[in-house]
């Protein structure tokens, strides 16, 4: 996941939908216990200015009539909504039905006259009541006053509470569910540019398209652009560094040549291992100037600029030159490659690496070659199998190690077999060597992600 910009940002949107409900949840929740605190306050507040109309004076004697209070839970035993009367003069108690025989024990506070207390006291069942009080005097200055409180279980309250809630949490998860919705949503627009680069990328490397400049949001057009110019950068050193090479390897003809002069020139004047020596020189210095310029003239995978070559149509050119050149005895040509089988590859790179291939199986056969090619999706496999004497298998990491090389024949250099290899190297592929079932040698070369798929139905 550490590795995932996806998941990263897809794991951001979990945690807000499942934080941000469960923040609501309970914020709400305080807010309603809060709410609903408030509101049963105000009515029991309501409720106590009613049960003082208890209080009747008559021919200047007070009476205390208690009031019967709208809510009907006043009457019901142990429901939960109590009023309590207490006269100070002798200590008696008037209490609604629902406490039954039960007395709040209202604490002996000196409350100032018609000011609302509010306590937190134990009532019947050691349930929690929160009671509010108030102190009515009595007329006659010698007795003392009226202590009038209604009280309600708190368990009422939260009883609200957990109403509200449990019609809340189906709500809750609806909206849990949407936030994950939108921020699976939302990750995949936000990350659509970058898959967007990514195929936009893919063309280019496929080279359907030159660049990756206006293929992408204009958020990522200056990426784009600079991906571009190094592209193009790219390119320009490459060429540059073939053209030195080449140049080097040019301009080392007549130094070579001058050498060869010097050495006939010790052979006539009887210094033969002298000239052997220069000789030796001279043929080692020869056959690394070609090499390079063969290497100089490989162009290598150009992203943008690669395009398609289709290989049943280049190898056919190659077996048809070799074939037309007089040689002392007839080489059978098989030729088995799928004709829609197409390499993403320079064309005169795939010329440049089948002609030496072909050239030395022709020339070391002794009547056949065969030629295959087989495409598994986007990886190929090029085999050219002859019926030669092949080359011992304690010689073969010499014919493709950097500079190594056997033998060569009279009129070749033996860089045949070392710049298939650096070609196939160059587009990450590889050239191996193995026995042919034909007898001689097989050369496979492999190369991973090049061949161009066909569509269905074409051959």
């Amino acid at each position: 996941m550490g590795n995932s910009l996806y998941l990263r940002v897809l794991l951001v949107g979990i945690v807000v939908a499942v934080v941000l409900p469960l923040v609501a949840a309970l914020g709400l929740r305080v807010a309603f216990e809060r709410h609903a605190e408030r509101a049963t306050v105000a009515e029991l507040e309501a409720d106590l200015r009613y049960l003082t109309r208890s209080l009747w004076q008559v021919d200047g004697t007070v009476r205390l009539v208690p009031a019967m209070l709208p809510d009907p839970r006043f009457q019901e035993p142990l429901s939960g909504l109590y009023w309590q009367i207490v006269d100070d003069t002798d200590g008696s108690v008037t209490r609604s039905p629902s406490l039954l025989t039960f007395t709040i024990a209202l604490p002996r506070d000196e409350l100032d006259i018609g000011v609302v207390h509010r306590h937190q006291l134990q009532g019947p069942d050691g349930s929690s009541l929160l009671v509010l009080e108030r102190r009515i005097p009595h007329v006659n200055p010698a007795k003392a006053v009226y202590r009038f409180a209604v009280a309600v279980d708190t368990a009422l309250l939260d009883s609200q509470t957990r109403a509200f809630m449990a019609g809340l949490w189906p709500v809750l998860g609806a909206s849990a569910a949407l936030l994950l919705l939108a921020a699976s949503l939302q990750t995949g627009i936000a990350l659509a540019p970058i898959q967007a680069a990514r195929r936009a990328l893919g063309d280019v490397r496929a080279g359907r398209k030159a660049g990756l400049s206006g293929t992408l949001p204009r958020e990522l057009e200056p990426l784009a652009a600079d991906f571009d110019a190094l592209l193009a950068a790219r390119e320009s050193a490459a060429r540059k560094a073939r053209e030195r090479a080449a140049d080097l390897a040019h301009g080392l003809r007549t130094p070579l040549a001058v050498l060869q002069v010097r050495a006939d020139e010790a052979d006539a004047a009887g210094a033969g291992q002298i000239a052997a020596s220069i000789r030796e020189i001279a043929q080692d210095l020869q056959y690394k100037a070609a090499r390079e310029l063969a290497l100089a003239g490989i162009q290598g995978p150009i992203p943008g600029r690669t395009g398609t070559v289709p290989v049943a149509a280049a190898i056919n050119r190659v077996v048809s030159a070799l074939s037309r050149i007089p040689a002392e005895r007839t080489i059978d040509w098989e030729v088995d490659i799928p004709a829609g089988l197409r390499l993403r590859m320079d064309p005169g790179d795939l010329v440049e690496m089948l002609a030496p291939l072909l050239e030395n199986a022709a020339q070391w056969s002794r009547s056949r070659v065969r030629v295959s090619a087989a495409a598994a999706g986007t990886d190929l496999s090029l085999q050219v199998d002859d019926d030669g004497c092949g080359i011992a298998p304690q010689d073969r990491r010499t014919a493709l190690t950097r500079g190594g090389r056997l033998a060569p024949q009279p009129g070749g250099n033996g860089l045949g077999l070392a710049i298939a290899s650096e070609i196939a190297q160059a587009y990450g592929g590889s050239l191996t060597l193995d026995d042919s079932p034909l007898g001689g040698l097989r050369v496979q070369i492999a190369l991973p992600g090049l061949s161009v798929p066909q569509p269905a139905g074409k051959a």
